[in-house]
């Protein structure tokens, strides 16, 4: 590379520096003969377009919504960088004003507000159809309410007639229960007044055991035509028979297979608590969507469909419904047999066989998945298509324990959406409800293992739905934690979301964005001690377009062309099905998950690869250890016709069939496709098949390393603790890889890409900069790139144009950068004196403001400005930049008056050599620092004297006793002790330096 290409490269980028220009950075001007600066995608990459920016969930809580709040929220959001809200009714905000009810004539007209203002401002709108979870309303009936299976044993002596009412399940309140629903039950009895309001009968079956436990199916007798108004008259036969009455309820009280389960959480006193509707069941559904999303439509008016364009369904947290009013039915439509006589199996009980009860229990828990797909999720999906909206449900998760195929259910929506956490901390309590949080075991279990931290495993479950039905988008509800309240900013949040983006997200949906209802009160509501909080009252927010820019430049290239990926992994057949990676199981190779409905319907084999309609194609498709014991003859059909296509398969044969429909004929033409493709009388080996092969008894990476495939994505002289993760696209000119550093290391490595005969690039999504890179070297078909890392780091290299036969150039791609010199000794400080702060103090060194000797700067939440005169040193090059050191939490910097950039991430650093003048220079930082120091300092003053308003108490120095602090200890220890939060570091705390190369 040419002295002029270095200096004109240096002229758009601070070098190892991640730089937030205020405007985007020019290309240089040598890029041209390679690629012209009108290239759509770096277009698309320096000036963001609203289909790429991030969206939020907007919490209405308590219902609080005024047309002021509206309109100055939406306008805060469009003006910094928001394309699109999720309007979310929820409760549970203590002392939070209350606005009007869910769906309430006044609830509606804000709604209509809305939607205008946001058609007006150009942003979409989506809603949740419920206030809180998941989809209910005062308007669901006992006849749609979500229905569990229940049973009574009763054991008859015969011989004998027997003509007496026959005991049935009588729902208990829980131990610990502090209410019910309205009910004509009376907490603490065991009597119902109105028998049929809460239970009806399925089957009453009787069978003499054979052994303990054992039901013969030749020996179980039905006795539900015996049964009259709860009476049993029946003639009974010698022995000692077991009867089961089998029936189901419309819960009273939350069940202990369920969190809130029965009815929708998040309630207030505003919106009484609500019946869940019944999953499995269109007609509830239908019901639903026409008390909530229908009538929305009509407020929208022109709007629907253009501005209004979805409807959501947020995480599920109904527990496990286990039953529904027509299950019988569509049992046998979906499995061709009656399960009359099985239904003991769900008692408990083993009916004829070990292998014929679990059989059965398939075809069971594959039934309530089939429902859930189509009559929950499908179901909203038909009716929001007809009215022109689409669908974005979190349909696959969050507690992993429910009757699903997660990837069936993901893709019946427009936009797969999963969720993920920023929580420092886990859960508690999940060791004390072990029926209700699950995480996947086997192969397809995450690597971290406690929740919520699990859950960056759902990102890669909705990648890969996205990228298996043929979804564009891939979204996620980004960034839920407990922390403390107002405790995160744009820095710790960065590695999180970056790590999101190596999963395959392509759009950032904050979690969440609490609608402020009036201009005044600071810093306003949020829900307690759930966050983070995104509003135009947190103190950066003048300041967070710099972020918003990063999100969207990311957001840009990840959605461009098409995902990388060699391995495919076969999800199996069991339910439930929730394939949770959040790692790749091979290092240096991408991967999807694909299920057997999307693989019996969507692959097919092409040029010795597995191919989607979509062009996605992958050189392995994998059965994980202990993932396929079992398949169905249509899934392994389905792998021969891949493999005589020219597919390689790896795995072991399945050992039987599901279920029990056509059973044992399944079993013989399972195992007769087992011996077409395995030679199941050896350990291991590799078949020829057709085109393709067969490869059992060894791991991938041996197949790998056997067949001399090079990784796409190799890390080479990485520190031991340096996370990096990475995701690969590519288009038919293009290849784009992003590589982020997950940790707060400092680190050079070498990369070698699975890229030839281009030229690499460095996008930097920060700060919209593009510059050619200057070392590289081809090998072996690969390109090898050093690159550098600061802290939390993240890169875009890019190979666009090709590259000269020899590759590489002169130069390096990270110039080291030498002192200038310090600026310390006195600086000047400005405060705003609204939160009582000196306007203007003199700090002769740069301290920390917590450890300041006033109160007023110790407690002080917001912007204080950073002046100082510096004359430029001699020696100094064209390229000076301003390293801040350690910032305390964001910072906009000004040269001579100019705009410099905005910096908050590492290395904290800004190009200013372009704003220099000879003499004497004026340097100006805006410090922003985060509102807990400022709630600390009034949590021990009278509420009149307190310069905040809020209703969150995490700041009090006596919280209350019912104040919950989730998983934090040190909240804990104060609830006893009402000692106050520590104060948070805050400030320019340095040191300053004047940079050059």
């Amino acid at each position: 590379m040419s002295e002029l290409t270095r200096r004109s490269f240096l002229t758009n980028v601070g070098v190892t520096g991640l730089v937030m220009n205020m405007a985007p950075v020019t290309p240089l001007a040598s890029r041209s003969a390679r690629a012209s600066a009108a290239d759509p995608l770096q277009v698309a990459f320096q000036n963001a377009t609203d289909n790429t920016k991030a969206w939020a969930y907007w919490w209405w809580l308590e219902g609080n919504a005024t047309r002021v709040g509206i309109t100055a929220d939406l306008e805060a959001m469009r003006q910094k960088g928001i394309a699109g809200v999720i309007v979310f009714d929820c409760g549970i905000a203590p002392l939070a004003p209350k606005g009007p009810a869910f769906m309430s004539p006044a609830w509606r007209e804000n709604f209509r507000h809305a939607v205008n203002e946001a058609a007006r401002l150009k942003l979409e709108l989506s809603v949740n159809l419920c206030s809180g979870w998941n989809a209910g309303g005062p308007w669901v009936t006992r006849d749609d309410a979500i229905k569990h299976l229940v049973w009574r044993e009763t054991v008859i002596e015969g011989p004998r007639d027997f003509d007496a009412e026959l005991p049935r399940h009588i729902e208990q309140p829980p131990e610990h229960s502090t209410e019910s629903m309205d009910s004509t039950e009376v907490k603490g009895s065991s009597n119902v007044d109105d028998s049929t309001a809460w239970y009806r009968d399925i089957a009453v079956l009787a069978c003499v055991e054979e052994s303990a436990g054992v039901w013969r199916l030749g020996n179980i007798v039905d006795l539900t035509a015996r049964m009259s108004d709860g009476r049993l008259r029946w003639k009974v036969p010698k022995g000692a028979w077991k009867v089961l009455r089998m029936g189901f309820i419309v819960a009273q009280y939350d069940v202990p297979n369920g969190d809130d389960s029965i009815r929708t959480k998040a309630r207030s006193t505003i919106n009484a608590k609500s019946w869940e509707i019944d999953p499995m069941s269109a007609a509830a559904m239908d019901r639903h969507f026409g008390q909530t999303a229908a009538k929305l439509v009509e407020d929208a008016g022109p709007h629907a469909g253009a501005t209004f364009k979805y409807v959501h369904i947020d995480s599920w947290e109904m527990g496990l419904p286990s039953w529904t009013g027509k299950f019988t039915e569509e049992f046998v439509s979906r499995r061709h047999y009656d399960p009359l006589r099985y239904l003991p199996g769900l008692a408990g009980k083993t009916v004829e066989s070990a292998d014929v009860t679990a059989r059965f229990m398939w075809d069971y828990r594959r039934t309530i998945a089939d429902l859930i797909a189509t009559n929950y999720y499908g179901r909203l999906a038909q009716l929001a298509h007809a009215r022109g909206l689409g669908t974005h449900p979190e349909s696959g998760g969050p507690w992993y324990t429910q009757y699903i195929d997660a990837l069936e259910c993901l893709g019946t929506n427009d936009i797969p959406m999963a969720e993920f956490w920023a929580s420092r901390g886990s859960f508690r309590g999940i060791e004390r409800k072990p029926s209700i949080y699950g995480l996947p075991q086997g192969f397809f279990k995450p690597s971290e293992r406690v929740l919520p931290q699990a859950n960056f495993g759902s990102i890669k479950q909705a990648a890969s739905a996205a990228h298996i039905y043929g979804k564009p988008l891939c979204q996620a509800e980004a960034f839920t934690n407990f922390n403390p309240d107002w405790s995160d900013d744009p820095f710790h949040l960065k590695p999180l979301g970056d790590r999101a983006f190596c999963l395959g997200l392509t759009r950032t949906v904050l979690n969440y964005y609490v609608l402020q209802p009036n201009l005044t009160d600071l810093p306003g509501n949020e829900w307690e001690h759930i966050g983070p909080h995104f509003d135009r009252n947190v103190t950066w927010w003048s300041r967070s377009g710099a972020w918003f820019d990063y999100l969207a430049r990311c957001h840009t290239l990840l959605r461009h062309g098409s995902f990388c990926a060699d391995l495919l992994y076969f999800t199996g057949e069991p339910i439930p099905n929730f394939p949770i990676l959040d790692r790749k199981p091979v290092a240096g190779y991408d991967f999807d998950v694909i299920n057997a409905a999307a693989l019996l319907t969507r692959a097919r084999a092409q040029d010795g690869c597995v191919v989607l309609p979509d062009g996605l194609q992958y050189r392995y498709l994998i059965i994980p250890p202990g993932v396929a014991e079992s398949a169905s003859p249509a899934v392994m059909r389905k792998l021969k016709e891949l493999v005589e296509g020219g597919a390689t398969l790896i795995g072991a044969p399945p050992k039987s069939s599901v279920g029990l429909t056509d059973y044992p004929r399944t079993q013989d033409e399972l195992e007769a496709l087992s011996k077409d493709l395995w030679d199941i009388t050896t350990p291991t080996g590799t078949r020829k098949v057709g085109a393709g092969r067969v490869i059992w008894g060894q791991s991938t990476e041996q197949v790998l390393r056997s067949d001399g495939f090079p990784a796409d994505f190799e890390l080479r002289d990485a520190p031991p603790n340096l996370d990096i993760e990475w995701i690969h696209r590519r288009d038919s000119q293009v290849d784009i890889y992003f590589v982020a550093n997950l940790t707060e290391l400092e680190a050079d490595v070498e990369v070698a890409f699975r890229v030839a005969g281009k030229v690499p690039e460095l996008w930097d999504a920060v700060s919209g900069s593009i510059r050619e890179l200057a070392q590289f070297r081809a090998e072996n078909g690969r390109t090898r790139v050093p690159l550098h890392f600061a802290p939390n780091q993240s890169w875009f290299v890019v190979f666009r144009a090709q590259s000269k036969p020899a590759g590489g150039g002169a130069g390096r791609n990270f110039p080291a950068l030498r002192q200038l010199a310090p600026l310390s000794g006195p600086w000047t400080v400005r405060f705003d004196t609204r939160w009582g702060a000196p306007e203007s103090i003199v700090f002769e060194q740069l301290d920390d403001w917590i450890h300041r000797p006033e109160p007023s700067i110790r407690y002080y939440s917001g912007t204080a400005t950073y002046r100082k005169t510096f004359k430029l040193p001699r020696g100094s090059s064209r390229r000076v930049y301003l390293d801040l050191g350690e910032v305390k939490n964001l910072a906009q910097v000004r040269i001579n008056g100019h705009e410099a950039g905005i910096v908050w991430t590492a290395p904290w650093r800004v190009e200013i050599g372009k704003f220099l003048r000879a003499g004497n220079n004026d340097l100006e930082i805006d410090v922003v620092n985060l509102w807990p120091n400022r709630l600390i300092g009034d949590g021990d003053l009278p509420p009149a004297q307190r310069r905040t308003k809020t209703n969150v108490r995490t700041y009090e120095h006596k919280l209350p006793e019912g104040f919950s602090c989730w998983w934090d200890p040190e909240c804990e220890e104060r609830k006893k002790t009402g000692a106050p939060a520590k104060l948070l570091s805050s400030g320019l705390l340095g040191p300053v330096r004047l940079l050059s190369e």
